[in-house]
């Protein structure tokens, strides 16, 4: 009810389409509007998506799932996207300014970090669809890096469920990753925040030092 977003994480994981999944639960052709936000489902309404579930008692079982079908995943883009058009020039934004963009002042840190360490990174690595910051082949560790300029504890929690989201994205396509997020802001984690994070993520750190700390430990 609280995250609609993972309406399309069951459906996929089950391999179906928009279509068959509201054939299969027997609701009416609104699915869409629920899973991009428009609608918050009921609680009524919210079990009838876990129709056909039953059995699965983790979101271990449900990514395994969706790996299965990973064929399915780009139904997750186009229910995000106004138009395969849109989509198409999204990607080609993407793949653009991965080309020409230039490390942020976090990214330089972190690279600095991997390279101390004598270990060899590649950035804007991509994982399946989706582009992380870093990947560190010999660990097999992806890390996402963000600094939060916010003061405003609504609109950073807004920013920690956007990178909790781009971490499941992740998991999607390769669930044995290791996934560390270093997320710095003036205002700090809230305990609310760091499990928001937990989902996807293997590790959460609020500092440079507490990434460079996790690095060297998977190295070790």
């Amino acid at each position: 009810m609280r995250k609609p977003e993972y309406i399309t994480i069951i459906r996929l994981s089950n391999g179906q389409s928009q279509t068959s999944y509201e054939n299969s639960i027997g609701m009416a052709k609104n699915i869409y509007k629920y899973e991009t936000g428009k609608i918050r489902p009921a609680e009524k309404t919210a079990r009838k998506f876990l129709l056909g579930f039953k059995g699965i008692s983790s979101w271990e079982q449900i990514l395994g799932r969706f790996v299965k079908f990973s064929s399915e995943s780009r139904g997750w883009f186009a229910a995000n996207s106004s138009s395969q058009k849109a989509m198409r020039a999204r990607k080609k934004g993407a793949q653009s300014y991965m080309k020409i963009g230039k490390p942020t002042t976090q990214e330089s840190e972190i690279s600095a970090i991997i390279a101390n360490l004598k270990l060899e990174s590649e950035r804007d690595f991509r994982i399946g669809g989706v582009f992380v910051d870093f990947y560190i082949p010999k660990l097999k560790l992806a890390v996402e890096c963000k600094r939060l300029t916010t003061r405003n504890r609504r609109e950073q929690m807004k920013k920690v469920k956007e990178a909790a989201l781009q971490g499941y994205k992740v998991k999607f396509h390769n669930r044995n990753v290791k996934l560390a997020i270093v997320l710095e802001s003036p205002l700090g984690l809230s305990a609310t925040e760091r499990h928001e994070l937990c989902g996807p993520y293997d590790f959460a750190c609020e500092s440079m030092r507490q990434i460079g700390d996790i690095i060297n430990d998977q190295d070790v």
